[in-house]
């Protein structure tokens, strides 16, 4: 058996990862720190703090803020935008709309289901404890200490949360198609009386 000797000398530690590139030029770091070009846009893009991170999973895109992460660039000023860009636009946010009024709705029989489930554990548990407790006001309350009915009322309490959140969504998303089609009937209303 050799005996390893402790060398002098360690290894390199290796480097962190970087989400930054190598800079060739001065010019072009200038380039790659400039912000937007276009003031008139809202960036939007796919909420990363803990109390909306279900909406990146449930598929659905939300405002975040002015000039973060470049997923959607949505125009606010539509009047010097071609038609074939108008007519995208308008695309993009009626299917939108129609995907979150679907997850909406998957959300609302969720809470529905829910409902339905918390009356019948509640029922089961009067049924089970109804002679132990002196008041109706009793009952209840030791209802409310039950392990599963809480877990139920925590779970339903949930999807209230969240159907709250999608439903200002399908709200916005509504705005926008809106706003693009009715960018569509002017202009249309302009052709007909030239």
């Amino acid at each position: 058996m050799s005996v390893k000797k402790k060398r002098r000398h360690q290894n390199a530690t290796p480097r962190e990862s970087s989400n930054s590139k190598d800079v060739r030029s001065r010019g072009t770091a200038s380039k790659k720190s400039v912000k937007s070009k276009s003031e008139k846009k809202l960036t939007v893009a796919t909420p990363r703090n803990s109390e909306s991170q279900f909406l990146e999973h449930l598929g659905l895109l939300a405002p975040v803020e002015m000039d973060g992460v470049d997923e959607i660039d949505v125009l606010l000023d539509l009047t010097h935008e071609s038609s074939r860009s108008i007519g995208r636009q308008h695309s993009t946010w009626a299917a939108f709309h129609s995907y979150a009024l679907f997850v909406l709705a998957r959300l609302e029989s969720r809470k529905l289901h829910l409902e339905r489930e918390r009356r019948h554990r509640a029922a089961k548990f009067r049924q089970k404890y109804g002679g132990e407790y002196k008041t109706k006001y009793e009952l209840d309350d030791a209802a409310l200490l039950d392990a599963k009915i809480s877990a139920v009322d925590d779970e339903l309490s949930r999807i209230e949360q969240q159907a709250v959140q999608v439903r200002a969504l399908v709200d916005g998303y509504a705005g926008f198609r809106n706003g693009v089609s009715r960018e569509i009937s002017r202009r249309e209303a302009e052709k007909a009386q030239t």
